[in-house]
């Protein structure tokens, strides 16, 4: 890396129309917002990308993104190929990065923030970014599991458990969550990664990424309407707290 040129750096809210589980998630209101705004309000307000923009398939969420304009906000109708419910957001981002390039907008760093995580803060996108490195491929952000392999089991046809770890510590005696170290998995609210590494890896995750540690409050992910019920209450008791 020449360290004579500015790291350009792109980040991308992806929102699709269509969700068989939640239809028009990404623009349901939550405390009165659309959900899509509060990630879009986050990520501009962070100050720390060349380009942010939204992706869409559908013109309401383009329409709302398109509020947000004036600010720099950039605005992609994403082809169909990339809409359907069997699309990835990793085709997706392939697919733009080569577009861009073969625009001349060469990028080195590639950021996700998924509208369906609204309560990621501004500190947050700043803390990962500087975990960022040039040894690593990539930050993702994740929040303690609250169980740990030792505790996870398959059901057989019969009822009959099968532990997902054969030698667990369970059969030991082990049974105290704190005797355990803590687990993490990805939270959906952050990823950063150098754009050579997610082309090299098809993605994000790789065996030399960091984690970026959140807390279960900030760690709302809204795939449900159940989720939106539990992340009004959240809203709720913050706003509550902080009085």
């Amino acid at each position: 890396m020449d360290a004579t040129q500015p790291i350009k750096s792109i980040a991308l809210i992806p929102a699709r129309g269509g969700s068989k589980r939640f239809p028009r998630k990404n623009i349901t209101p939550l405390a009165g917002k659309p959900l899509i705004c509060w990630t879009i309000e986050k990520v501009l307000e962070a100050n720390c990308f060349d380009c942010v923009m939204v992706s869409s398939d559908d013109p309401e969420i383009l329409a709302i993104a398109g509020a947000y304009q004036s600010q720099g906000l950039v605005l992609h109708e994403r082809p169909d190929e990339f809409a359907s419910d069997t699309a990835t957001v990793t085709e997706l981002i392939d697919y733009l990065i080569d577009d861009l390039c073969a625009q001349g907008q060469e990028f080195k760093i590639f950021a996700e923030f998924p509208p369906t995580c609204p309560f990621r803060s501004v500190l947050d996108i700043h803390a990962a970014m500087q975990l960022l490195t040039p040894d690593i491929d990539a930050v993702v952000s994740m929040k303690q599991s609250p169980c740990v392999p030792d505790f996870i089991f398959e059901m057989d046809e019969q009822g009959q458990a099968i532990p997902m770890i054969a030698d667990t510590r369970l059969f030991k005696g082990v049974t105290r969550r704190q005797s355990y170290k803590p687990m993490y998995y990805p939270n959906g609210a952050i990823y950063i990664g150098w754009i050579d590494a997610f082309k090299r890896n098809r993605g994000f995750y790789s065996n030399n990424m960091k984690i970026f540690s959140m807390p279960e409050f900030r760690s709302v992910d809204i795939d449900t309407r159940e989720d939106l019920v539990y992340a009004e209450a959240v809203f709720n008791y913050s706003v509550e707290y902080a009085q």
